[in-house]
């Protein structure tokens, strides 16, 4: 019987039925992928993608203890790592940065500004920490307002204009957790927001 993490037992029933725990045989670039030898809860139709792919295995208990590994060097299944307890730590927090990573990077975040006179500028401009704070509220990404990096543009006065706009947003660590193939920058990720026109009485600023 496959043992179930925290996460799985913590689900909707319903859910559980669309998710399977696998073991990653070898990187898989995408919100939806995994790196080589972490385990990892997959939706079911992606899971058969890649285990038919031989990217991914369904986990066993001698599995869990270690596996062999695809080798970018060699071209070959010939990298064994061993999951032992020092590994399961680094996994964690490799998957806590690629987390946040692409809760960004697939992200949008919502705005709502007053916006008086010819409405092409809103009334209060962004600061990085409103751009922190949202991070907080829509995806639950906790950053530092410091990492956030405004464009030319924006770095004088803030975020000012109605519509679509983007900033940066640093995310330090990935060179000593080893990753590079994960993700399209291991520097930075863009942060993506639309910030809409209030009408209402009540809206803020």
């Amino acid at each position: 019987m496959l043992r179930l993490t925290r996460l799985f037992r913590e689900m909707a029933p319903e859910l559980q039925l669309e998710y399977v725990p696998l073991l990653f045989t070898r990187t898989i670039l995408g919100p939806n992928g995994g790196f080589a030898g972490e385990e990892r809860l997959v939706k079911l139709e992606m899971a058969r993608k890649y285990i038919e792919d031989g990217h991914a295995v369904m986990p066993t208990e001698e599995l869990r203890q270690g596996l062999w590994c695809f080798n970018p060097d060699t071209n070959q299944y010939d990298r064994f790592i061993e999951r032992n307890e020092e590994f399961l730590d680094f996994a964690a927090r490799k998957r806590q940065w690629l987390d946040v990573y692409w809760r960004v990077n697939t992200g949008y975040l919502l705005f709502g500004r007053k916006s008086w006179g010819q409405g092409f500028l809103i009334n209060c401009p962004l600061r990085k920490r409103d751009v922190a704070q949202k991070l907080w509220e829509q995806y639950k990404v906790r950053v530092d307002p410091r990492l956030i990096e405004f464009r030319e543009k924006d770095r004088r006065t803030g975020i000012q204009d109605l519509g679509h706009n983007w900033c940066w947003l640093y995310l330090p660590g990935a060179e000593e957790l080893g990753i590079d193939r994960e993700v399209y920058d291991n520097k930075r990720v863009k942060v993506r927001m639309h910030i809409r026109k209030m009408t209402s009485f009540y809206s803020l600023y």
